[in-house]
């Protein structure tokens, strides 16, 4: 550990060198340039389940729901709405038209839903949904096969967004205009996972909703890259990493956001890949090689906490509940118990992950336990966890409620449980919770009942609340507030430009 974090020195100090000198703006006043490490794969948002990408798609598609900056749920197209155990009523905005000129009503609601159902990625969260019943243009049901206390969460995120009916799936994933955003894509000006360009919706229902007349989002997975483009004023706004946020320097302010928890988890809880895995005592031995304090201070530089648990408080939220503190020559005990000398865990890496992956390296090294770094291409991580390639990984989890967790980490057919396995208590918790949705009591003791399982079982084992570091040019733009609740992103919809009509 101590070799890793002398290493870990060198590395920030590297990182942190930067391109001397400022620069003046080659853009005009009344344009918006950004940086961010993540596209989108496609236009087509509901095969998505990276919450980054809620950010990309916010500037053309709304949301029956959406939050606002602080996290908050927020009306959209869905103005109204009434969620009961056996169905949630919406009341819809009117007046809507997609980019296409289709009509957005109680039709096109129904439409979505079934288009989500029959598509990888957003369909787990509407599996809920068992009927759409169209009451008229403006008012629209969803009936639920059970009581679904997340749905109206989960329709302020990916499950919500409302593409036009009128536009082919061909169409739509290339980015043909479709939503009702306050913007629509150039795709002649885009290049895909390079850079996309945006303009005003001239259909846009939301009055002034498009404070630019560009927008330009440059991606890049270099992060030195990335501060130098906000530091030479090549873009007003950036997603920094820690490191680059302490060096960033003060001619630039930095707005940040809780995001998500950086964990471990799991993956073959069964063990069906890798049979160690299956013994509790292995997973609740590399839980104690954990030092949360040293990821804070060192991979965060200093921004956010360190945690026991995803839930700061609210449902899913365990009272009194206390992690272990790192302790290797227990972990070597309970390795023993388990009959396990040494296990190597193969994972992937890239990017930003890199350095968090490292630590873990060096902190499961402590106790025998390998892990194997894969390095892949930015995004191309998913595709071997969902896939079952890899038995554990370092992940970020922006999730913000146990139902969410569960669907996405737990249940058998999870996503990111690619071996299905089962803990007959999580899963008796959870079917407890949601027959108690009507009893608020009972329903948070369930979800306590169901974390409390997965931390002291070590399938997922919190490390760091991390926040959202956004860096932005107050001389160029305003109103620049880092997303909570949305990884890496910042709530385009409220920036504005400090001056418009000229030349910064």
């Amino acid at each position: 550990m101590k070799r890793f974090l002398c290493w870990l020195a060198v590395v920030i100090a590297a990182l942190m060198l930067t391109a001397c000198g400022r620069g003046i703006s080659s853009h005009p006043s009344d344009e918006l340039y950004f940086s961010t490490s993540l596209g989108p794969r496609t236009w087509d948002p509901h095969p998505e389940t990276r919450n980054f990408t809620y950010g990309w798609y916010s500037l053309v598609y709304d949301g029956l729901m959406t939050t606002d900056a602080q996290g908050s749920i927020i009306p959209s197209l869905a103005t109204e709405w009434d969620l009961s155990p056996t169905a949630l009523t919406m009341t819809l905005a009117t007046g809507v038209t997609f980019a296409d000129g289709t009509a957005f009503d109680a039709a096109a609601v129904k439409w979505n839903i079934e288009k989500e159902q029959a598509q990888a990625g957003t369909s787990p969260a509407l599996k809920v949904i068992s009927a759409v019943d169209v009451i008229d243009p403006t008012h629209v049901t969803f009936r639920l096969s059970r009581p679904a206390p997340n749905l109206v969460n989960q329709l302020a995120g990916l499950p919500g967004l409302m593409v036009s009916p009128g536009v082919s799936e061909k169409d739509l994933q290339a980015g043909v205009p479709a939503g009702t955003g306050p913007y629509v894509l150039d795709r002649d000006a885009s290049q895909k996972d390079t850079k996309y360009v945006f303009t005003p919706n001239p259909t846009s229902w939301v009055a002034k909703s498009a404070h630019f007349k560009r927008v330009v989002g440059n991606i890049t997975s270099d992060e030195v890259a990335s501060a130098n483009a906000l530091r030479s004023h090549q873009v007003d706004v950036a997603y920094l990493t820690p490191t680059q946020a302490v060096s960033i320097g003060s001619d630039f302010e930095i707005s940040t956001a809780p995001a998500y928890v950086q964990s471990f988890v799991i993956l073959d809880a069964g063990g069906k890949k890798l049979a160690p895995l299956a013994e509790e005592k292995v997973r609740q031995a590399m839980a104690l090689a954990v030092d949360r304090n040293i990821f804070v201070s060192k991979i965060n530089g200093g921004y956010g906490e360190a945690v026991d648990q995803l839930f700061p408080e609210g449902a899913g939220h365990v009272d009194g509940y206390q992690a272990p503190q790192r302790d290797v020559a227990r972990a070597r005990q309970l390795l023993a118990e388990a009959g396990v000398d040494k296990v190597t865990i193969a994972t992937s890496t890239w990017g930003s992950f890199s350095i968090g992956n490292l630590a873990l390296k060096s902190m499961f090294g402590d106790i025998g336990v390998d892990l194997s770094l894969e390095n892949v291409a930015p995004g191309q991580d998913i595709v071997g966890i969902t896939g079952g390639d890899y038995p554990g990984v370092y992940t970020y989890i922006p999730d913000r409620d146990p139902l969410s967790v569960y669907a996405k980490y737990l249940s058998k057919t999870a996503p990111y449980n690619p071996y299905h396995h089962a803990d007959p208590v999580i899963d008796a918790a959870m079917a407890k919770a949601v027959r108690n949705m009507g009893d608020p009591a009972a329903m948070d003791a369930a979800y306590a009942d169901l974390m409390k399982r997965v931390y002291e079982t070590g399938w997922i084992v919190p490390i760091a609340r991390y926040e959202t570091l956004i860096g932005y040019n107050p001389s160029t733009v305003t109103d620049v507030a880092a997303w909570t609740g949305v990884t890496a992103g910042f709530y385009i919809r409220d920036v504005k430009p400090v001056s418009t009509g000229q030349s910064q």
